[in-house]
């Protein structure tokens, strides 16, 4: 009997077409959307391009990290730009994007970096938040922070 009803059931689904919910895979094109903004900014940021942070960055941002706090817009764009940074291997994971409504949303991950800036080596290992608003049709970065992540130990 239960093979019978566990039969019914799995045809019933195949025949409705059944699919993850539309907010679930609507969430999951925005992490994707929004990691490939940030892997872009982080590729940038290595190469010194200014160009992806002129697209990506909101008309008011700000930024926090070892390097102190800024909201100048042009100047985050000049020191990423800079070429102050060596910026080796990186890598991301644990990505997870927070909607705050729709023209909100906060991407949180965590980064592995090997990167020095004026001959300072970085935290290895970060925690990043970065908040997305919606702006002219399209994501901007509003708020970037990365926080060294705490010792397992």
């Amino acid at each position: 009997m239960k093979s019978k009803i566990i039969i019914l059931v799995a045809g019933f689904l195949a025949a409705v077409g059944f699919t993850a919910p539309k907010q679930a895979v609507a969430q999951d094109e925005l992490t994707k959307e929004l990691a490939t903004i940030e892997t872009a900014l982080w590729k940038a940021w290595k190469e010194g391009d200014a160009a992806p942070f002129q697209e990506h960055l909101a008309a008011t941002t700000m930024q926090i990290g070892e390097w102190g706090m800024s909201d100048d817009r042009a100047m985050i764009i000049a020191n990423a730009s800079a070429g102050v940074c060596d910026v080796g291997e990186y890598e991301f994971e644990d990505w997870k994007v927070h909607r705050v409504n729709e023209g909100v949303a906060i991407l949180t991950y965590e980064a592995e970096q090997d990167a020095s800036c004026d001959g300072e080596p970085l935290p290895k290992e970060i925690l990043v938040s970065s908040t997305y608003v919606r702006e002219g049709g399209a994501w901007k970065v509003a708020s970037y922070q990365e926080t060294a992540a705490g010792s397992d130990d």
